[in-house]
């Protein structure tokens, strides 16, 4: 497997602390994360995050390495119009190239937008 995208985040990641992100640094690990995405061996009850879905929505993003930990919430359409939302932890091991999806988080039920009116 052809890891040169990875690489570039390893690159960048070791010269990072350990702990929590810095938010000036934040964006350019989510930018490298959604390139090297698709080279990762995602685990296999992933719940098909999309590299798309890293940009701008990753929370609690978080350096110990090698792992790379991150929470993302996903949205699911419900009966009623009402939405489920589930907040998932998700760590990348960046010495194996290789995801393990956490916990789900199950969050408050909302309205949908379409269904709320002013």
């Amino acid at each position: 497997m052809n890891q040169v995208r990875i690489e570039r985040l390893r690159t960048y990641m070791k010269d990072l602390p350990a702990g929590q992100i810095a938010a000036g640094l934040k964006r350019n690990v989510e930018q490298l994360l959604f390139e090297s995405w698709n080279e990762l061996k995602i685990s296999p009850d992933d719940s098909r995050v999309e590299p798309y879905n890293l940009i701008n929505r990753t929370v609690a993003l978080t350096w110990q390495p090698p792992l790379l930990t991150f929470r993302i919430e996903n949205y699911e359409a419900t009966a009623n119009g009402s939405i489920d939302a589930k907040v998932r932890e998700w760590r990348v091991n960046l010495e194996t190239a290789e995801t393990l999806l956490g916990r789900a988080i199950p969050q408050e039920k909302t309205k949908s937008c379409a269904t709320h009116r002013h």
